[in-house]
């Protein structure tokens, strides 16, 4: 449970390893559970690093923050609930970080908080990513347009129209094909009709089509005017007399020798040898006639008698069945056929050449029966062997070829008046080439038909991320406009806070929460650090009360982190903004005392303000005098990365403020450097008034008090309270707008600063040591220091 902390256990960003602080322990075991905890600690001492720590236990991301628990009386771990980390709030830099946003329009200041500027903040970031996506979307359809500028050689459709170019004009598919169809003017393209063509596969390459082009043309040309048919008709062959088995039986027949004597063998051998039947016909023709007395081969002389009985010797060679024998073989004899094709090779050379081929085929074999019966002839007792010589079927594939060949004829007689086939094929082998003229160009436009897809692909999703960033930054813009800070509460409460309502408010105009002060729109840039973290501290409160009852909304148990609500830029509203604190704070406790509250603070008489008003707090709420109320209440330094009790009764404000001159005039500190002329004023209206019950003014001029110091010294103190006083009256007189301006020491150096930061000291010092030895008894070594100081103004 929330009541029960009493100590918590942090590690991390100062805390380099893990400590306990018992923020809000009991000072004594019987006191009362502790509401508030009041924490003063220097910048860097840690403040803020607790603070990140309670943010981390509500669930925030602190990445500094290593381990924060919360720990009871008994040290234990609390476990703290979803419930209660909803009832823990924390405000610190970061919440005003987180929260507040002081943007412009170029014309006035806008205030984006809570809610809306969650949303802006989700815009802003997605923004860029949406400007870049955008832009990246708009470059794509840049290069997306050269797809589809025709005139373009990105474009798919600059191919188109380069095809319908080829395709068109003389010499070109349009031209043959209106040749072809006997067309006057070019066939008509379209845009489509490349596609008639790309799809074929040629076997033939292009200039082998264009040979089959002309070709092809002639014969429809031939075609057109019956030139080419062919009226001669194909010649037969003669009647075929098949005698193959009386030659072959003539051939095999054998006839007897006749019984011979020397002179007969001599004329047999002769017989035997080329043409000796005929020799041996003509010696005896010769000796039979007149002229016989002188043989014509050796030119001897031959009687009568030796003459007849020679040609007795022959006739019996050449007997009577040999000359019906060679008779027979010379009625056997077969005559060769001749046939000239030639007139038809036009038609079919292939089918004219085997006709051919096959007449020589049976030619060359009647040859040869024909060499076969000359043999026999001259030697008609040797008889010639052969099984046939297929005469007549080789006749009949003759006959056979040239029927085929006359029927080809009248087929091509037919065909040679028909153009349709021609036309038929002159369109093909036209379509053919097209493919060829149009195959770079195509393979080009499906290239770029490619490339186009994929550049609509890119730019799709380019343009679908745009549009989505886009559609977010939408959504959230109306949840922006939707979204709708208590503006009424905010400002009621900066009215509280400046005693005014007109000093400082918000009005809602035009979708924007714009900020006036004293009814005029505040410039851009005129906003101080003061009034925002004014704002901040009102958005702080109000946004506890967010989407919850306002009767009930006190009763809850809370745990209230408020880490320096006054910076030290608001030390002109610090009265405005404690009496607000005290004013809410207020609320809360009365509500539920269980709830707790953790004030820290960097400034010593903000510290004291804050325990005051806490202690009018608690003795309300508690009906005790405040004495007994400060049980209610832990008072702790923060320092050296754990906490010290601040004993109240010896650290009194004045202590404390003097303690920050001297701190300041030791060394600089950016935190006070807009304050320490307020505070430097303070300690010398105190100290004039609680001393010597005088006006900061008249310690100058007091012959009294400025006999302690000498007559140099006088001189310069005197210009040193001029100076203050001065200032003073005119902080008094001016009406400046913004908290930058609220403080005269604006208007020096830090060195200057810090210079009359030691003239303060040295001057309280020289008039009263003991007393300024008493107030900074704690800060070691300041008497030596301040004496050091004060002989380097003697010097």
């Amino acid at each position: 449970m929330l009541e029960d902390i009493s100590s918590i256990k942090i590690k991390g960003g100062i805390f380099e390893t893990e400590i306990d602080l018992p923020i809000f322990e009991k000072e004594k075991p019987n006191n009362p559970e502790q509401n508030f905890s009041l924490i003063y600690g220097k910048n860097g001492s840690g403040k803020s690093t607790i603070s990140r720590g309670f943010r981390k236990i509500t669930g925030a991301e602190e990445l500094q923050i290593e381990s924060m628990e919360l720990l009871d009386a008994d040290g234990s771990t609390i476990v703290v609930s979803e419930e209660e980390k909803n009832n823990i709030y924390v405000f610190n830099e970061e919440f005003i970080e987180d929260n507040i946003k002081i943007d412009d329009d170029g014309l006035s200041a806008i205030v984006v908080m809570g809610a809306v500027k969650d949303v802006d903040d989700k815009i802003k970031k997605i923004q860029p990513t949406y400007e870049k996506s955008l832009s990246e979307a708009q470059a794509q359809q840049e290069v997306l347009n050269k797809y589809v500028d025709i005139g373009n050689v990105l474009c798919p459709e600059y191919y188109i129209n380069e095809m319908q170019k080829v395709l068109k004009g003389d010499n070109s598919w349009a031209s043959r094909d209106a040749r072809i169809h006997e067309k006057k003017t070019n066939s008509q393209v379209r845009r489509d009709t490349y596609t008639q063509f790309v799809g074929l596969h040629p076997t033939k390459s292009r200039d082998e089509l264009i040979v089959d082009y002309d070709a092809t043309m002639k014969k429809l040309e031939a075609a057109k005017s019956g030139s080419k048919r062919i009226e001669t008709v194909v010649p037969t062959l003669k009647t075929f007399e098949d005698k193959e088995n009386d030659i072959v039986n003539l051939l095999k027949e054998k006839i007897e020798k006749p019984v011979l004597s020397e002179r007969e063998k001599s004329l047999f051998h002769i017989l035997q040898d080329n043409n000796g039947n005929q020799r041996l016909t003509n010696i005896k023709a010769y000796f039979a006639g007149t002229q016989k007395t002188t043989c014509p081969f050796c030119f001897q002389d031959v009687d009568e008698k030796y003459a007849d009985d020679l040609v007795q010797s022959i006739e019996k060679i050449l007997s009577k069945k040999v000359e019906e024998h060679q008779g027979k073989l010379l009625k056997a004899r077969l005559s060769i056929f001749e046939v000239n094709l030639m007139v038809f090779n036009e038609l079919s050379p292939e089918k004219v050449k085997e006709c051919e081929k096959k007449i020589e085929v049976l030619n060359s074999s009647i040859e040869q029966v024909n060499e076969l019966i000359n043999q026999k002839i001259e030697n008609v007792y040797e008889p010639i062997l052969n099984e046939g010589f297929c005469l007549k079927n080789k006749y009949d594939e003759c006959v056979a070829s040239l029927e085929e060949l006359e029927k080809a004829r009248k087929d091509y007689n037919e065909k040679a008046t028909d153009t349709k086939p021609l036309i038929n094929e002159l369109t093909n082998v036209n379509n053919e080439i097209a493919y060829y003229d149009l195959k770079e160009l195509h393979e080009k436009y499906q290239k770029q038909i490619a490339e186009k897809k994929a550049e609509e692909e890119k730019s799709k999703k380019l343009n679908q991320t745009a549009n989505d960033l886009r559609k977010q930054i939408e959504v959230l813009e109306q949840e922006k406009k939707n979204a709708r800070i208590a503006m009424k509460a905010i400002n009621d409460d900066l009215a509280y806070i400046f005693f005014s309502k007109t000093r400082l408010r918000i009005d809602y105009d035009h979708d924007k929460y714009v900020l006036y002060s004293h009814e005029r729109l505040v410039e851009p840039g005129n906003v101080s650090v003061g009034e925002r973290n004014a704002i901040g501290l009102c958005y702080f409160f109000n946004r506890i009360m967010e989407n919850k009852d306002e009767e009930k909304v006190f009763n809850s148990r809370y745990l209230l982190v408020i880490d320096d609500p006054v910076s030290s830029f608001d030390m002109e509203n610090r009265i405005g903004i404690l009496s607000y604190l005290k004013y809410k704070l207020g609320q809360y406790l009365k509500g539920n005392d269980k709830s707790k509250f953790l004030l820290f603070t960097h400034d010593m008489q903000t510290f004291y303000d804050m325990r005051h008003f806490v202690l009018e707090l608690l003795s309300t709420k508690y009906c005790v005098s405040e004495n007994k109320a400060s049980k209610y209440v832990r008072d702790w330094e923060l320092k050296n990365t754990g906490v010290d009790k601040i004993d109240i009764q010896k650290r009194n404000e004045y202590t404390a403020l003097l303690g920050t001159v001297f701190d300041y005039a030791k060394e600089i500190d950016a935190q006070y450097s807009v304050s320490i002329g307020n505070v430097m004023r303070k300690v010398m209206e105190a100290f004039g008034t609680f001393v010597y019950k005088k006006g900061m003014s008249q310690l100058s001029t007091d012959e009294s008090i400025m006999a302690n110091l000498s007559k140099e010294d006088q001189t310069y103190y005197e210009n040193l309270m001029y100076r203050l006083v001065l200032n003073t009256g005119s902080h008094m007189e001016e009406k400046v707008k913004t908290i930058d301006d609220m403080n005269f020491f604006d208007y020096i150096s830090d060195a200057d600063k810090q210079r009359t930061a030691r003239d303060v000291i040295c001057f309280l010092y020289k008039i009263n040591p003991l007393h300024v030895q008493a107030h900074l008894q704690d800060k070691e070594n300041a008497i030596e220091i301040i004496e050091a100081w004060c002989k380097a103004i003697s010097v």
